[in-house]
């Protein structure tokens, strides 16, 4: 098996099944990371109704991303800085963002590759590449494989929307393999 070192290409490449649990349930990266932005939020607000203020630490640039993956990140930040700001009105309290450390309590986010280990206790991790030996996930296995996600007992698997992303990949590949014979080949020769 190779090992994949390279970053993500978007937030809609689905999570291997080996991650989910640990990556508070995520189907696809985008899940993860929202859940990452949520999770660090919260505890923000936390400390900064109890403390008064609070910083959320975010990294200055992001770091080996996609373009897809970057506007997809940047986007995120912005509703953060949006959200830090409504909720310092609402509890009375400061929450800024920043790529330093403002104040005595923080929360950060920090950027890393999808992995097994512990997270650290006021660290949030932003999943934005692999560095691993698991192989490629598609949304076809996500399908197939409903056994290893979360649902709820009122949802039908697959999602539609998961079968939807399902065909798109299918057409795309269709696409690919059509229009040039050796398109998967220049293809894994770019991501190295």
């Amino acid at each position: 098996m190779t090992e994949r070192h390279r970053h993500i290409e978007s937030a809609d490449v689905p999570v291997n099944p080996r991650y989910v649990s640990h990556w508070y349930n995520a189907v696809s990266v985008g899940d993860a990371i929202n859940a990452a932005f949520e999770e660090a939020f919260s505890r923000a607000i936390y400390y900064g109704g109890r403390r008064g203020e609070v910083t959320i630490i975010v990294p200055s640039r992001w770091q080996g991303c996609s373009t897809r993956m970057k506007s997809f990140l940047n986007d995120r930040l912005s509703t953060l800085l949006r959200y830090a700001h409504e909720a310092g009105q609402k509890y009375n309290c400061v929450i800024r963002v920043d790529n330093e450390r403002r104040t005595s309590k923080y929360v950060e986010l920090r950027q890393t590759a999808f992995h097994l280990k512990p997270f650290e206790r006021n660290v949030f991790d932003i999943p934005t590449h692999w560095k691993d030996l698991e192989k490629d996930y598609t949304w076809a296995e996500v399908c197939e494989n409903g056994e290893y996600y979360p649902t709820s007992s009122s949802e039908t698997w697959p999602r539609p929307e998961y079968a939807r992303r399902a065909q798109l990949e299918k057409i795309r590949k269709a696409r690919i393999s059509r229009v040039d014979p050796f398109a998967r080949y220049y293809a894994a020769a770019n991501r190295n």
